[in-house]
């Protein structure tokens, strides 16, 4: 559904702003393989909520890159933290060439969770989010920037190979 507000209606937002709506991207299995990427996020797109549920991997980091064009993901400059929240303690990870997601070793566990992606301005995405383990004892926070330079198009999530889960993106 599509909202024009044309400024009769008493709406506050900007004359001729467009409301698309949420809308759900498709959900992808993360049952196999190293990656999966998201391509053909809308340029309206200001906010991107992403669902993580019951994955699982060989243990290795999961990660995410922001991209744009066809096949350029952002390599450099993204800027923050995860925090690796666990019974015996916690770990920080600071970032620099993607987005750290829960650092490895993560087997023997499946992760849910969500993150949210929002355009602070330009081509500046920040993303904030948190991810919990099946068994209870780790958690992870996630928090930072990264500037993509260009439109949003895509996001890329890798990390050792898959066994298990899926993810699904949802625009507005």
């Amino acid at each position: 559904m599509t909202i024009t507000v044309d400024g009769s209606n008493g709406l506050t937002a900007p004359v001729g702003a467009v409301y698309n709506g949420l809308q759900q991207g498709t959900s992808q299995a993360t049952t196999s393989g190293t990656s999966i990427t998201f391509t053909g996020i809308p340029s309206w797109v200001k906010r991107i909520t992403v669902g993580i549920s019951n994955f699982s991997n060989d243990g290795t980091s999961f990660v995410l890159q922001l991209g744009y064009g066809s096949t350029t993901y952002v390599a450099t400059g993204y800027i923050g933290c995860s925090s690796r929240i666990e019974s015996t303690g916690s770990t920080r990870n600071n970032f620099t060439t993607n987005f750290i997601l829960y650092p490895g070793p993560a087997s023997g566990g499946f992760h849910s969770g969500t993150l949210t992606l929002v355009n602070t301005t330009g081509n500046i995405w920040a993303l904030s989010g948190t991810i919990g383990a099946s068994t209870g004892t780790t958690n992870t926070v996630i928090g930072g920037h990264v500037d993509v330079t260009a439109t949003l198009t895509a996001l890329q999530f890798t990390g050792g190979t898959f066994d298990s889960g899926n993810i699904t993106v949802l625009y507005e």
